[in-house]
Parts: structure tokens; sequence; C-alpha cells
């Protein structure tokens, strides 16, 4: 006696519990113990997924990384291109548990996380807007100024401006 059962294939929508129930019944009837160990396997694994899945998302992660942004702070010995790529995987972080933060957020975060030595360039970038800031307008500032501190930095090492000249030659 051949028999056909059917079952829709489970799709996330309906009631997880009752479809494996659904599915053993007849995995048993059909004396399909091998499929059985199979989907005992295949359930143990899509349990770990969605417990990774969870703990991702749970309050406790959520909690550490906005601890993360909200504490994070610039140094003045590291470069602010590097700077900026922790704070961009910060909030990439922020976005893969789909906790978005608003971009004008980001960005007065960023200007609050620069040392010290950037105290006038924050005022003037806060201070200078009317509208609204943004954070890739900040980053571009910060970047033009990084490029600019680095390209005195290479003139100064060239020696190209410090030729002084003490005139007279040498005096018998």
């Amino acid at each position: 006696m051949v028999s056909r059962w059917e079952i829709e294939k489970f799709s996330g929508n309906d009631d997880f519990g009752l479809w494996k129930i659904k599915m053993q019944v007849i995995l048993i009837q059909e004396m399909c113990i091998d499929a059985l160990k199979n989907e005992a396997f295949m359930l143990a694994r899509l349990t770990q997924v969605q417990n990774t899945e969870m703990l991702d998302k749970s309050l406790a992660h959520r909690l550490y990384l906005k601890q993360q942004l909200y504490s994070f702070r610039m140094g003045e010995k590291k470069s602010i291109i590097e700077q900026l790529m922790e704070f961009h995987k910060i909030i990439d972080d922020l976005k893969n548990i789909e906790m978005n933060i608003d971009d004008e957020d980001n960005a007065l975060l960023l200007l609050s996380s620069l040392p010290r030595s950037f105290e006038h360039f924050k005022d003037a970038l806060l201070y200078g807007n009317e509208d609204t800031i943004i954070l890739d307008e900040v980053q571009t500032v910060m970047k033009s100024k990084e490029f600019s501190k680095l390209k005195d930095l290479k003139i100064e090492d060239s020696g190209e401006g410090l030729n002084v000249s003490r005139g007279g030659g040498e005096r018998k």
C-alpha cells in the first residue's frame, strides 16, 4: 500500500511546532527513521541559527553596541581614517541588528568623539551650519583636514621652506 501525504513546505509564517508534529507523524507512519534522524539534525541546526540571531538582537548585545557608539573617542595618535573605520564598524553592527541611528545624530556623535586638538574645527562645523549637519559632510571635512596635515608634514620633512641664509660668508 502506497500512501501519499501532502504537507506544505514550512514558510516561516505558520506554527512551526504544529508543522513539525505533522511531519514526524508522517515519517513514523512511512517508517522513515533515517529521515527522522536527519530532521532532528536539521532542527537542531535551525534552533542553533535562531538562537544566534536572537543573541545578536538581545538586549545585552544592543546595549553593548550602543555603549560602544556613545562612548567612542578618537585619539591623537591614530589616523583619522583608521578611527572613521572603527566608528563605521560600530554603526554597521547596529544596522545589522536593525538599530538605525539618525544621520544627524551620528554626525554629532562623531564630532563629539574628536580630541581636544579639534575643538575649533568641531565648533566651526557645529555652529557654521544653518540647516543640518550630516555624517558624510563631517567625514569629508575630517579627511580633508587629515590630508592637509599629512601634506604639511611631508613638506617639513623634505626641508622645503626651511632654507635660512645667514649671509655674509666667512670673515678673516
